[in-house]
């Protein structure tokens, strides 16, 4: 009897940690499957455009800020409805790819006011370094419709980094 016991208890210990193996593979492929490293930007807008905006500041930390502006006055910086607009200490615009005019423009301008009076230019400039959602109306580049956009902003080293979409 005392064997008996002893191989169930071994065979329980066995089972035991192949089901603890099991559950801890499945909250591996859980996880991974939850914090996508690259959120769909038809499922998830918002959390593609926080991605976005942080392969931005990425780029910056890495390559420097004269290579990362040059990379996002470019079309090739562009997906889509997302593209990355940055403004430097001044928070006068110095990267806007989809439309270059915008580039030496202070946030301050009437360039960055809505139809609906909103000065949102004033509000992408006071972004926290733990970023910030500015929703206002602004035309559309591809669309060359104004439509509802959706910013995250975010403030590193006195520059202002941002993206957003356009619900439609």
């Amino acid at each position: 009897m005392t064997r008996a016991l002893g191989d169930y208890l071994r065979m329980g210990a066995v089972t035991l940690a192949a089901l603890a193996a099991l559950v801890a593979t499945a909250a591996c492929v859980d996880i991974s499957i939850g914090t996508s490293d690259n959120p769909s930007p038809v499922t998830e807008p918002g959390a593609y455009t926080k991605f976005f905006v942080h392969q931005a500041i990425e780029r910056y930390d890495d390559d420097g800020l004269e290579e990362t502006v040059a990379y996002y006055n470019t079309a090739e910086s562009v997906d889509g409805d997302w593209y990355v607009f940055i403004a430097d200490e001044d928070r006068v615009l110095i990267a806007h790819a989809p439309i270059p005019e915008n580039v030496g423009k202070p946030l301050s301008s009437d360039d960055f006011k809505g139809s609906d009076g909103f000065h949102f230019g004033n509000a992408l400039a006071e972004a926290s370094s733990g970023g910030d959602w500015v929703t206002y109306t602004y035309l559309n580049p591809n669309s060359g419709d104004e439509e509802q956009k959706h910013s995250w902003v975010v403030e590193k080293d006195g520059l202002i980094f941002g993206s957003g979409w356009y619900q439609r």
